[in-house]
């Protein structure tokens, strides 16, 4: 191979490198972004609340995703609840 070409070669892998940590910032950011606007809920014991079932949101009726309600009988460290 020659130099010339070699080069040439060199230089396109640094640009694929350039772009693909171009494109990693910016979904980085676009997902900080994203979780800012997430409304971060408060359980509390005693309040009742629906659960999302995420493997049906292909299905056309938006009410057949929800099941519940439920009722928060305690809440643990982390959001995560009973």
């Amino acid at each position: 191979m020659h130099y010339g070409q070699a080069g040439e070669q060199r230089k396109l892998q640094l640009q694929n490198l350039e772009a693909y940590e171009n494109s990693n910032f910016y979904k980085e950011n676009i997902k900080n972004l994203h979780d800012q606007f997430i409304d971060r809920k408060k359980f509390v014991v005693g309040k009742k609340f629906l659960l999302f079932n995420s493997k049906l949101k292909f299905m056309p009726c938006t009410l057949s995703r929800w099941f519940g309600p439920f009722l928060v009988t305690h809440v643990y460290p982390y959001d995560v609840v009973e």
